[in-house]
């Protein structure tokens, strides 16, 4: 699986100084926010996908015993908000912004898009899920959606230059295989702000390999990470404009001066309540 890289980026335009990345929180506040979604009756795979993706758990733990409330058609929302990391979430495999792209293999056609749009069904409290092929179908059809979605798609001013600015809503989702030999997966979908997501991943320079099974599960790559940026912010002063080495991992040495390219704010439905309308 191949990505273009981006054209360089002026950088007497950024505005922004390289920040350093806080530290990943420690595994014991990781397991506490574990273990706070699970008195919500989540699975155990939920919980375990929506407790590694913030920077500060410690700080969501509390929301967790006390979430937001959002009115939707027949009930209302349960929701956590706060900033996390943005490579432990991924882009909606499932965009509808790309339906008319879709092509089925019905049509013969050569090269068609290795997607399909279907349907996400709810598997669990605060938890959806899909169907796919296969993990290596999985990760075709992620990073045709990324690619197709930034082409249709460009924010202006760029999520490199300012971040993501408005909370997506991210679905804990479990992914079952057709082959019997692949256990299932659970992720963060992002279901709404996909796009701004998908630009972020572009301008951190992350593979879908890395945002599906790479960085969300590994505490190891995850850590490499964040050295690898910290590393490249301690090298060069904050007012700066000389170019140097970009550190790898990272396409462009714009995209590691966003700050919000690299944590976001997300909400996340963690229960839907029924109401009963008069």
């Amino acid at each position: 699986m191949t990505s273009t890289a981006p054209e360089p980026h002026d950088l007497a335009r950024l505005t922004r100084p390289l920040r350093r990345l806080p530290e990943l929180a420690s595994p014991a506040a990781y397991r506490q926010l574990r273990a706070a979604f699970k008195k919500h009756e989540m699975s155990d795979a939920a919980a375990s996908a929506l407790s590694t993706i913030w920077v500060d758990p410690e700080a969501v733990v509390p929301q967790v015993a006390h979430p937001q409330r959002r009115r939707v058609p027949g009930g209302y929302l349960l929701v956590i908000t706060g900033r996390v990391w943005s490579g432990r979430i991924t882009p909606d495999t499932e965009n509808p912004r790309n339906a008319d792209h879709v092509q089925f293999a019905i049509a013969e056609t050569l090269g068609i898009s290795p997607v399909g749009l279907p349907s996400a069904r709810v598997h669990g409290v605060g938890e959806m899920a899909i169907r796919a092929k296969s993990r290596t179908a999985l990760g075709e059809q992620l990073e045709w959606t990324v690619e197709t979605t930034r082409s249709r798609n460009e924010p202006h001013p760029s999520i490199a230059e300012q971040g993501i600015m408005d909370p997506p809503i991210g679905v804990a989702t479990t992914v079952i295989y057709e082959d019997p030999d692949e256990a299932p997966t659970t992720h963060v979908f992002v279901r709404e702000g996909s796009s701004r997501v998908s630009h972020a991943h572009y301008h951190l320079g992350l593979t879908a390999e890395d945002a599906l099974f790479g960085l969300p599960r590994n505490a190891a790559a995850m850590q490499q990470h964040v050295d690898e940026i910290n590393g490249f912010a301690a090298r060069t002063p904050p007012r700066s404009r000389n170019r140097r080495r970009q550190p790898s991992g990272v396409r462009s040495q714009s995209s590691s001066w966003s700050s919000g390219s690299r944590r976001t704010h997300l909400t996340v439905p963690i229960s839907l309540r029924r109401s009963r309308l008069g």
